[in-house]
């Protein structure tokens, strides 16, 4: 008589078990990918954001459910392991609203945060009673495996939970805080926002010099986009520097392709410049330039500001330009704005 062998069937529950154990990793790995995608905005980053962040979040629900229906009852379950599945998908819904601005992000942030607590403090105290265990220590890697996931979480959910707005938009996007800011807001609540946010230490005045030399630099040798990152590196380093918020400016309105939305940009800067110092000629003769371009036939703001930096430097080289305009009459608008390529 032949004794065979018998092969152990697995349960659907260890099927599943072992699909999930490689399924996650490879959403580790995509959830990098998409966040990498954002930092260097790379094109469909928000979508492939919300596929992946929506698909962890379905995938630690249904991991939570099949988990209570395959084992019928509480006997050999974890209970920090369901609730730890469920605060998952809630942290990875929570996260994708901050990473994409939606409105209510911040309620998702604070009872994800509330939840992933108590998950924190069940997972030390669950620690605690395993390394009380004889040779624990064997099963180390077996452990992280275990709780990759509140690892996961933890080195992602925190800083997105805790960071202020200016740390986590320059640590996730590719753009600089104070540059979305004034893109996103109107223009009194952006600079209250810049200023609140603002960093005040010497390190990061030091750091607005480098990036605002090295901005000259790349204009004088003509690398126009790379000389606008770096103004904006420098402002949102130090909001407050007039010079670069003009020079900023001036780069976009003569430099850069001009459009409208470029052009009110430009406006934007000078406008700010303006309010830190309020001497600055040039900065009102290119707000002038900006104006007319956007309001050709709005001529008095633009007329006011071109007598105040006469006012204020009679020794402009753009005379010309200011007593040609200023001997128009208010409702004359024979200057006509610019339909694309550059300003002089």
């Amino acid at each position: 008589m032949v004794c065979q062998k018998k092969i152990p069937l697995l349960t659907d529950y260890q099927v599943m078990k072992n699909k999930n154990r490689f399924l996650f990793p490879v959403l580790i790995l995509l959830s990098l990918a998409a966040l990498a995608m954002k930092k260097f905005m790379i094109p469909f980053h928000g979508f492939f954001l919300i596929v992946v962040f929506d698909g962890m979040a379905l995938f630690f629900l249904m991991k939570a459910f099949r988990s209570e229906k395959m084992t019928g009852g509480l006997r050999g379950r974890s209970f920090n392991f369901d609730l730890g599945s469920i605060v998952y998908g809630i942290c990875s819904i929570a996260i994708l609203y901050r990473l994409e601005y939606w409105e209510g992000w911040e309620r998702w942030i604070s009872v994800a945060g509330i939840l992933f607590l108590i998950v924190t403090i069940l997972t030390f105290y669950t620690l605690g009673l395993i390394i009380r265990l004889p040779d624990w220590n064997k099963k180390i890697r077996a452990l992280l495996i275990s709780h990759l996931p509140w690892i996961y979480f933890a080195i992602l959910f925190t800083p997105v939970a805790l960071c202020k707005p200016r740390t986590f938009h320059n640590l996730f996007n590719g753009s600089t805080f104070e540059s979305y800011v004034r893109t996103r807001y109107p223009a009194d609540e952006a600079v209250a926002m810049i200023e609140l946010y603002k960093p005040l230490d010497g390190k990061a005045i030091k750091s607005a010099e480098a990036y605002l030399n090295d901005a000259f630099l790349s204009e004088k040798d003509e690398e126009y986009e790379k000389a606008l990152d770096y103004y904006n590196e420098s402002i949102d380093m130090n909001p407050d520097n007039a010079l670069a918020l003009y020079r900023r400016g001036k780069l976009k309105l003569t430099r850069m392709e001009i459009s409208s939305e470029m052009a009110e940009s430009a406006f934007d800067d000078f406008s700010r410049a303006i309010q830190l110092d309020s001497n600055m000629a040039v900065a009102y003769y290119h707000r002038a330039v900006a104006h007319n371009y956007l309001y050709p036939k709005k001529r008095l703001p633009t007329r006011n500001d071109l007598l105040r930096a006469k006012t204020l430097d009679t020794s402009m080289n753009q005379d010309v330009f200011i007593n040609g305009f200023l001997l128009l009459p208010l409702s004359d608008s024979s200057i006509e704005p610019a339909t694309g390529g550059k300003i002089k």
